[in-house]
């Protein structure tokens, strides 16, 4: 299973090597332990260049903490996080507390204020550092300093901290206040949901003064150009005072994780979404200072219960099943199925020349796609007649969830229909020398097979049996002569006995020549004894009929006989262009 590792680290973190804010390169090691714990050492280095110039702000909402760095030199104003009351409030200790190290005074509930040094603050948990040209402040969330409101309906942690100290007859203050949506998302059944407050106001005080320079969005703490988040199915929609962002389920980008839960199949589907909003505030002067404000959310479905889907992309002139399976994250594999009962490991199907295909999609998902010729003897065939012919599977698929290796299991059925399958048309002739068959060519020919007994007909067969097999046109012409391997021959015989005397011809008056207790025989012209003759397009027919005289009691009202009945059509079939006509 492919697994997967983000590490982020901030410009200004601990192990980062800065060269004057514009170049930074992050030294760590990569520690990989195998399956008997066994470690592997990788030293990674990476060195990135300042992509964009600096904001007058920067704000990042990271997963567990936040982060601000502004510029060291900047004009002394009011904080836009406060009131004029609070800053007022915050000037005056500021002056009477400042000294030429640095300090960072908190304000709390009720505009109380806390003020320390750098390192009392370190001691609680903040980060505060200087660059070659910024003031970095850093702290996690839900800290003994920060707040949690709500910015229009969105749950907001908000700090406000303010960096000082003397400088000659100077006091320089620093606004580092930060605030981060601290909601997680929600989900529809299948969009995830993340709602952001357009104007930070615990940043912007005054929204008149507030201008908003860019929106823009990604993943992985990269942005994506519009049209990429707009093909993947993202949206970014600015609906009041609210900006709402909203990324389907499965979404390329983001990540799947399978479950067993009840033996029914689960997923878990997770994306790191980035935003990042630049604004500026105008002041009257017209000169501004921007802020350029980042946060990454892990946004997460809760466990959503999955039905596998299996499409039948048979066709039939291919003459074999097509059907795909699907779709999967990386954590699921196909071990086994069983095929009409027939159990099968995906090695034994491939060794039995199934094939088992693996189908890539660009989202990261796969599928599987099994082909089974109609030929096959797992296949099953019912002929429903009137030329209805189905060939039927029935798969039941076993899947693992990796690396535990649960089970799961997906049943399907497909059924191919041929509707005009029609068996070959086969007529016999008897003659003094055998039986003549012929056999007309079926409308699916690759579909029958024509037998003797329970043996296919071929040509092999024919000429060991001493039978004749010619090929035309039409179909095929099996010539049997009598006494040859095949025939079956059996007595007529009846019940109560017919009397060999009392057998005619339809012309009562034309009797056997000869008769004896087994077995009689008639020899007679083809215009007497009652005969009929019948024309076809290429022949003609003459028929009799051998009947037995049955006698009657009393004669006078005949209500009674004990005579069997019997009667026996023959038929002879001569040429047009034969003498006999």
């Amino acid at each position: 299973m492919n697994s997967r590792l983000t590490l982020r680290a901030s410009y200004f973190s601990c192990y980062t090597q800065n060269q004057d804010d514009e170049s930074f390169r992050f030294l760590f090691n990569v520690i990989v332990a195998d399956g008997e714990d066994r470690e592997t050492k990788y030293r990674v280095k990476k060195t990135c260049k300042l992509p964009l110039a600096w904001s007058s702000r920067e704000i990042i909402c990271e997963e567990t903490y936040m982060e601000v760095t502004v510029e060291k030199h900047v004009s002394c104003t009011a904080s836009e996080s406060m009131s004029m009351e609070s800053w007022n409030t915050a000037l005056s200790m500021a002056r009477l507390t400042a000294s030429t190290t640095w300090q960072v005074m908190f304000m709390g509930d009720e505009d109380t204020m806390e003020s320390m040094s750098f390192t009392d603050a370190l001691d609680q948990g903040y980060r505060l550092d200087t660059s070659p040209t910024r003031v970095v402040f850093r702290t996690t969330y839900r800290q003994p300093h920060s707040q949690t409101v709500l910015v229009d309906g969105v749950a907001t942690e908000v700090i406000n901290a303010t960096v000082y100290y003397r400088q000659k007859w100077v006091v320089i203050m620093l606004d580092l206040s930060a605030a981060c949506t601290i909601n997680h998302g929600t989900f529809d059944g299948e969009q995830l949901h993340w709602s952001i407050p357009r104007v930070m106001t615990p940043l912007v005080q005054d929204p008149s003064s507030f201008t908003s320079s860019q929106i823009r969005m990604g993943i992985d703490g990269q942005l994506l150009e519009e049209t990429v988040w707009r093909s993947r199915g993202f949206d970014l929609e600015e609906t009041g005072p609210i900006i709402n962002i909203s990324v389907p389920f499965g979404a390329q980008g983001g990540y799947r994780k399978s479950f067993v839960l009840d033996n029914t199949y689960h997923e878990i589907y997770a994306i790191f979404m980035y935003y990042e909003h630049v604004f500026s505030r105008v002041y009257a002067d017209g000169t501004d200072d921007e802020t350029r404000h980042r946060m990454m959310r892990l946004l997460e479905t809760p466990m959503v219960c999955q039905n596998p889907f299996t499409v039948d992309e048979t066709v039939l002139d291919e003459h074999r099943f097509t059907v795909m399976l699907g779709h999967f994250p990386s954590d699921i594999e196909l071990v086994s199925m069983k095929i009409n009962g027939v159990f099968l490991t995906i090695p034994e199907a491939f060794q039995q020349g199934y094939s088992v295909m693996t189908l890539s999609n660009m989202n990261g998902t796969h599928g599987y796609v099994l082909e089974v010729p109609f030929d096959n003897p797992v296949v099953h065939r019912a002929y429903l007649g009137e030329g209805l012919l189905l060939y039927s599977l029935n798969i039941n698929y076993t899947l693992h969830v990796l690396p535990q290796e649960e089970p799961f299991y997906h049943l399907a059925s497909v059924v191919a229909q041929f509707h005009n399958a029609f068996p070959p048309d086969i007529t016999a002739t008897c003659r003094e020398s055998g039986i003549i068959f012929y056999i007309g060519k079926p409308t699916l020919d690759h579909l029958w097979e024509v037998g003797v007994g329970h043996e296919l007909l071929t040509p092999e067969l024919a000429k060991r049996r001493g039978y004749i097999l010619t090929n035309d046109t039409q179909g095929l012409i099996l010539e049997v002569p009598v006494f040859t391997y095949g025939y079956t021959y059996e007595t007529a015989t009846t019940w109560p006995k017919v009397l060999t005397r009392q057998i005619t011809l339809r012309d009562k008056t034309c009797q056997p020549q000869q008769a004896h207790d087994t077995r009689i025989m008639f020899s007679f012209a083809l215009n007497t004894c009652g005969t009929k003759s019948m024309v076809g397009d290429s022949y003609v027919v003459y028929e009799n009929e051998i009947i037995s005289a049955k006698q009657y009691i009393p004669k006078d009202n005949p209500i009674i006989t004990r005579d069997s009945k019997f009667r026996l059509t023959v038929q002879c079939f001569y040429p047009l262009t034969s003498d006999y006509v």
